[in-house]
């Protein structure tokens, strides 16, 4: 066994194998490993108390607590400063707002025990989530339908829409949870294969629990208001007809612009010969833009007025994508439907499905947000006007158009 080296003056000690200045090192070190580990456990419990209690704020401040409410008493005065117009007389004030229609926000940052409810099946014979499109669908009510399922081979009035055959539509219109829908008769619709679906698609519906109108209106019958009348007896023939669906849209001829006046007359001369011409037990419905009872009348109060003196029923024609604000849906049909409940006329809201270029833009159709949109936004507008007995439901703008917007042929 080596034999140590004695210590020199002024030498560190050695203890153990370490020296005095090793044992003071660790020491020091093991003090401030200490004291870090102490500031680390502060610092940290101190950045989640902070976060826990930031958070129910920032989701306050970012996620509303509920979707827009119903906003019609904007309405008041909302059209003074409307400038865009499209084929059915459609007038937004933001066309931008228009084209982005409200959707919830998802339920992300949602709670735990949110996410457990969500997930815990609904009793027995309760709708699921998954059930939610469906029950939506009875916010609809109606629906046009301008096509026919005779090719033009069968007759030059056919579209070729095998859709359109009667059974399918009946499939249809249960699937909708429809109340009525609209048969569009092309001209002298008592004679030919025309005739024959006319009778067969009228019978189906009505014997399935519908009420069936014949739909139609041509601006140039106000020339000559027996034309009109005749188209009426012929589309009414011996078929189970409830009602005529009239959409005459004067304000598409020039004259609109140029003799307001004498067009207004003769729309209402043209509305009265059909009233007068219609068969005990058939009622006149009327298609009328929502912007009518907004626009004054030549003779003193509105447009819509006119419509309200003649009409049984009513589908207030609103083309627009959202149903809330102050361009929705809900709101812009405000004045026209506290037109129609003082007179006491029941009343559709119209919407439309079909292709931008039709509609007139984007803003004015739901054929570019979507089946899901659609039934949403009809949704929020049967929510707004549950009260009212004399609502409906939507009237959409059309069974093609309908279809090919769910994916269908």
């Amino acid at each position: 066994m080596p034999t140590p080296l004695p210590s020199r003056p002024g030498t560190v000690r050695s203890i153990g194998g370490f020296t005095v200045v090793d044992l003071v090192i660790v020491l020091i070190l093991g003090i401030l490993a200490t004291i870090a580990a102490v500031g680390y456990t502060q610092v940290t419990d101190h950045a989640t108390t902070s976060a826990s209690a930031a958070q129910p704020r920032q989701l306050a401040e970012t996620v509303p607590a509920a979707a827009p409410s119903d906003s019609a008493p904007l309405l008041d005065g909302a059209l003074a400063t409307s400038a865009l117009e499209e084929p059915h007389g459609m007038q937004i004030n933001d066309p931008l707002a228009a084209a982005a229609p409200w959707a919830p926000l998802s339920t992300a940052g949602t709670s735990d025990d949110a996410a457990l409810a969500d997930s815990t099946p609904a009793p027995a014979g309760e709708p699921t989530p998954a059930d939610e499109p469906a029950r939506a669908r009875t916010a609809f009510g109606s629906m046009w339908v301008w096509d026919n399922s005779l090719t033009p081979d069968q007759d030059n009035r056919g579209t070729g829409y095998a859709a359109a055959d009667p059974q399918t539509l009946v499939a249809f219109a249960r699937q909708n949870n429809l109340s009525q829908v609209h048969i569009a008769a092309p001209w002298v619709s008592d004679e030919g294969p025309i005739a024959a679906w006319m009778d067969e698609t009228t019978t189906a519906l009505h014997d399935a629990g519908f009420e069936v109108g014949v739909l139609g209106g041509d601006p140039g019958w106000l020339d000559d208001p027996s034309l009109a009348v005749t188209w009426t007896l012929d589309a009414i023939s011996t078929r189970p007809v409830d009602y005529v669906e009239l959409s005459l849209e004067p304000w598409t001829l020039p004259s609109w612009n140029t003799d307001r006046v004498g067009t207004v007359e003769r729309w209402e001369a043209t509305m009265d010969a059909v009233k007068a011409a219609l068969p005990t037990g058939v009622k006149l419905a009327l298609d009328a833009p929502y912007w009518l009872a907004t626009t004054p009348a030549p003779d003193g109060g509105t447009l819509f007025d006119a419509v309200l003196e003649r009409a049984d029923a009513l589908s207030i024609v609103t083309f627009v994508d959202h149903a809330a604000d102050f361009d929705g849906i809900i709101a812009l049909s405000a004045p026209a439907r506290t037109a129609a409940g003082a007179a006491g006329i029941p009343y559709m809201v119209g919407l439309e499905t079909d292709t931008p270029a039709v509609a007139g833009g984007a803003a004015f159709t739901f054929y570019d947000d979507g089946g899901d949109a659609l039934v949403r936004e009809a949704e929020l507008v049967g929510e707004a006007l549950a009260g009212d007995p004399l609502y409906g439901g939507v009237d959409v703008e059309h069974y093609r158009a309908w279809r090919s917007l769910l994916g269908m042929s």
